[in-house]
């Protein structure tokens, strides 16, 4: 209850809704969210293999899931399994144990060679053989999303929150202020015998 009251009542006369709006206002580019994708990845290293070896790696993985695209008139619940389960099984990539899902990344989050191939695909298609400097890699794009900036209504409670925080001190201030000024305004009988 405490907390509540901290929160609700005495940070509210120090981080208002006003601030909370103009903060928002102020840093436009904190609540843009830049294009992003949901990317499963299949690695074969060329430090492992020899180029040759990793390319015919590399090509027979393509071969056996585009097949099982066109099997299942490209169904995207099938083609995602089958890449996972190819990706568990043969991608010498961190993410092989998760069926090679590298989760949502943005551009900048990838080689620039797989960040361009991915960012140009459709989602629930399969990439052909992209070659990097130390690897041959095919490429899944589950989902995408466009860039958006987030509403202040979305944005709004999180910005309250660090508000808060940044103010902790004068938040701090008005409670102990506030408490001095209870004690000072309030009767208070202490019976020692029953503190124990």
């Amino acid at each position: 209850l405490f907390d509540l009251y901290v929160r609700d009542v005495v940070a509210s006369q120090i981080v208002t809704e006003v601030a909370v709006k103009k903060y928002y206002d102020d840093h436009p580019t904190d609540f843009v969210h830049p294009d992003a994708a949901k990317v499963r990845m299949i690695v074969i290293s060329k430090e492992k293999h020899s180029v040759e070896e990793a390319r015919t790696l590399i090509g027979d993985l393509m071969k056996d899931l585009y097949g099982v695209r066109a099997g299942s008139k490209n169904n995207a619940a099938a083609v995602t399994q089958a890449f996972a389960a190819a990706a568990t099984k043969s991608s010498e990539h961190a993410s092989a144990a998760r069926g090679g899902d590298l989760g949502w990344v943005g551009r900048d989050g990838l080689d620039p060679k797989i960040s361009e191939a991915v960012f140009s695909m459709t989602p629930g298609t399969i990439s052909g053989i992209l070659e990097t400097g130390a690897a041959m890699h095919l490429v899944l794009v589950e989902d995408r999303q466009l860039a958006s900036t987030e509403s202040y209504e979305s944005a709004r409670a999180g910005i309250r929150e660090f508000l808060i925080g940044a103010n902790t001190q004068k938040v701090v201030e008005a409670v102990n202020r506030a408490t001095l000024e209870l004690r000072a305004s309030s009767k208070v009988t202490l019976y020692p015998e029953n503190v124990k």
